[in-house]
């Protein structure tokens, strides 16, 4: 038997320490007893580069004072056997102050989805101060006794900061699931001015239940995105003026776009910002929709520009409340469903106000669900949705799904001539070679009277079905194909059978368990053989008790690379969302990459760590690099932007 001394030694000194340094490997162990680090008073402080790896175990809060890496090499603080679940009276579970060039990452476990589940009574996790560079992704936060705050970011200073404004740069929020807290996400102080948040990014986040907003920005002055987030439930206190869904406060710029806001008593989309301000892609249900008005900060000239939206359910009575009076204002080509104005306009002319292509129409829900704190979107709702929204796992590969006579059942009064069974006794012929079935089709007797005449398939369980292709031996008859249960219907399509022998392909975007087929015009209809193409929905929900596979942020943004344990190195594919060119990094001989869309189709493949990307159009896309064996090593979803 061979024995790890280093694990024997390692395992030695965790029992009798509560903290402790290993210079060669740069990893720095927290253990549940220790509560508290202050690097300004260490004789040996972590550096850029090093690890803080949190035991599990511990339940008490812990609290980092003054540390600081470096932007190519943050501080990195991260979960370690198996999630670390903090539950606290004291004010915050896990804070940070005047910590600069850190990332909080609960990616320290495969089994675990989200490392670190936080619980204090004030506050989840929590960067103020005078800090700075600071990221969080895949951490749960969730209500414990009052909790308030779930991620909080700011330094309050009442409107009167020290000049020049103190700087919050870099923050990255993303992969976080924070639910049933008072406020998700508090990022900048209320008042201005105040400390100035640049070059933001939140992102792939699920808020849900909370008493107030989901989030609340201010003060966030430059390069600010707020992307692919689920807020649901927001509001649920139904306090005046905090019963909205996301606001967007004063002194604030930015682009806000796939986001999906849906159940809120206020407004789904609040814009008190200064202008520079991008509202496009979102998607917000059971709300009073929005609101825009000026403030003190408002840059006079500049444009608010709200276009692309889908609007569904709305409750007041205009979609969207224009009170402001200094900006350009554009409203183009937004979708609502609720006969309502779209634009009620009482605060005065702005300089510029385009109200042109918003459209009163049938707008589809959004079709999604989330289990254990994942998000997954149906892949069979409309195409435009896919692109919003949180990441989902990747589904699986459409493929022939196996079909045989036991899965028939037979509507016809006193059974067919020929029986269903036909529709699936030649499974091993392949419509995509063009070989044809020669046996005979199913037939109800032509002796009957009344029409239609159904037959239905239970494929067993629920599966997503993109192809149905039948198989027709004649040029008569109309086949009816439809999709839902033994008690509801709904038609799919209407097989023509205009030419003979031939595979007709159908493509679709369902998801069901049951397939009928009718006949209702004529008896004549020769349909011998049915492949049906698609996945069995368990295998996609299969995906979410895996661990995250995304990895970004302010090391992804450089590239840069740390091994801990002595494992290899994760896979980092950055900048995510993409502009005009992705890399992946680690990347080494051998290895190929592929860009598939939505549907699974490759779009671009390469054998180079970079791949040029400014000729995808915009949405989601997938990642997948490969060996030179063609085992997958790591894949991953993107988004591509403008």
């Amino acid at each position: 038997m061979k024995i790890n001394i280093k694990l024997i030694f390692l395992t030695i000194v965790i029992l009798f320490s509560g903290t402790i340094t290993l210079k060669s490997q740069k990893i720095i162990l927290i253990q549940p007893n220790t509560t508290y680090m202050d690097a300004s008073t260490m004789a040996n402080p972590p550096v850029g580069g090093d690890t803080i790896k949190v035991v599990s175990g511990r339940i008490q809060t812990l609290k980092f004072r003054y540390l600081t890496g470096t932007l190519a090499k943050p501080i990195v603080i991260i979960n370690t056997g198996g999630q670390v679940s903090i539950s606290t009276t004291a004010w915050g579970a896990l804070a940070f102050e005047n910590c600069n060039f850190i990332k909080v990452t609960g990616t320290g476990d495969p089994t675990v989805h989200y490392g670190f589940k936080l619980q204090g009574i004030e506050c989840g996790l929590s960067f103020s101060e005078y800090s700075s560079d600071c990221e969080a992704e895949f951490v749960e936060i969730l209500g414990s006794g009052h909790t308030f705050f779930g991620i909080f970011a700011k330094k309050d200073f009442g409107g009167t900061p020290p000049v020049p404004y103190p700087q919050f740069n870099n923050l990255l929020i993303h992969d976080n699931y924070i639910h049933h807290v008072t406020e998700g996400m508090y990022i900048g102080e209320t008042k201005s001015p105040g400390m100035e948040f640049r070059h933001v990014r939140v992102y792939n986040n699920i808020v849900d239940y909370t008493e107030r907003e989901s989030v609340q920005m201010a003060n966030c002055v430059e390069d600010i995105e707020v992307h692919n987030n689920l807020f649901r439930n927001s509001g649920t206190a139904n306090e005046a003026w905090q019963n909205n869904c996301f606001q967007i406060g004063g002194n604030t710029v930015g682009k806000y776009y796939n986001n999906i806001m849906i159940n809120s008593p206020g407004y789904g989309i609040i814009v008190m910002g200064m202008g520079n301000i991008e509202v496009y892609s979102n998607y917000v249900e059971n709300c009073i929709s929005s609101f825009i008005d000026d403030r003190y900060w408002t840059l006079s000239g500049t444009s608010i520009i709200m276009r692309n939206n889908y609007f569904k359910s709305s409750k007041g009575t205009e979609v969207v409340k224009n009170l402001n009076q200094y900006n350009r204002m554009f409203f183009q080509d937004n979708s609502y469903d609720t006969n309502i104005p779209f634009l009620s306009n009482s605060g005065g002319a702005p300089p510029v106000l385009i109200n042109t292509g918003n459209t009163y129409k049938v707008v589809s829900p959004i079709q999604f669900e989330v289990v254990n704190g994942i998000f997954k979107i149906y892949p069979a709702g409309p195409v435009p949705y896919i692109f919003i929204g949180p990441a989902s796992p990747t589904p699986p590969t459409s493929a022939r799904i196996p079909l045989n006579p036991l899965m028939f059942t037979d509507l016809v009064t006193g059974g067919s001539v020929y029986s269903p069974k036909y529709l699936v006794d030649e499974q091993s012929l392949n419509p995509d070679l063009n070989q044809h079935p020669v046996s005979s089709p199913w037939k109800p007797a032509k002796t009957l009277k009344y029409a239609p005449f159904h037959v239905y398939l239970d494929l067993g369980a629920d599966y997503y079905i993109d192809r149905i292709s039948l198989h027709d031996l004649a040029t008569t008859g109309k086949v009816v194909v439809s999709y839902g249960s033994p008690a509801s219907w709904t038609t799919l399509f209407t097989d023509p059978a205009t030419k003979a022998n031939i595979w007709a392909n159908q493509s679709v975007r369902i998801v069901t368990r049951y397939i009928r087929l009718t006949m209702s015009v004529s008896l004549d209809s020769k349909i011998n053989e049915l492949a049906i193409y698609g996945f069995k929905m368990s295998a996609y929900s299969s995906d979410l008790n895996s661990g995250p596979e995304l990895k970004s942020g302010i090391e992804g943004l450089i590239a840069d690379q740390f091994t801990m344990d002595g494992q290899e190195p994760e896979f980092v594919v950055f900048p995510n969302p993409v502009s005009d060119r992705l890399t992946i990094s680690p990347f080494n001989t051998g290895m190929s990459v592929e860009i598939l869309n939505i549907a699974g189709n490759r779009v671009l493949s390469g054998k180079t760590e970079s791949v040029e990307t400014s000729q995808l159009p915009q949405g989601a896309y997938f990642v997948r690099v490969t060996d030179q064996t063609g085992k997958v090593l790591h894949r991953t979803k993107i988004i591509k932007g403008q």
